[in-house]
């Protein structure tokens, strides 16, 4: 079992997820001391519990959270499948639609990525 944390630990995100949803990590970028480019899909879980937690990361960041069960996945280039994502038509400015930092995408987007992470995400 793990923990979610969106868009900088904002609560008002996480009410919009619902146990037995998924949710799907994209990074733009490497956070280990650089600014690296990573332009990934990362992570991947399955949401567990309805209930809303705050966390102590640090003394300053007390971030919200949902219960996950993340999967084990292999990290996608976003280059590999933004041909195939409806939810990013415009294929110069795909970065574009990211800055929202929370959003959601139909099933079929969805098994796109996480058929590419190596897991297998049934329709339900």
């Amino acid at each position: 079992m793990g923990c979610c944390i969106v868009n900088r630990g904002k609560e008002a995100p996480l009410h919009k997820m619902s146990p037995g949803d998924w949710i799907v990590y994209y990074s733009p970028q490497v956070r280990n001391h650089t600014l690296e480019l990573a332009r990934e899909f990362t992570a991947i879980a399955l949401v567990q519990s309805a209930q809303i937690e705050v966390i102590d990361v640090s003394p300053d960041f007390r971030p919200y959270c949902r219960k996950v069960q993340y999967a084990f996945s292999i990290a996608v280039p976003i280059s590999r499948l933004l041909p195939r994502l409806s939810f990013l038509p415009d294929k110069q400015r795909w970065s574009e639609r990211f800055r929202s930092g929370f959003l959601e995408v139909t099933y079929q987007d969805f098994n796109i990525i996480a058929e590419a992470m190596g897991v297998r995400v049934p329709k339900g």
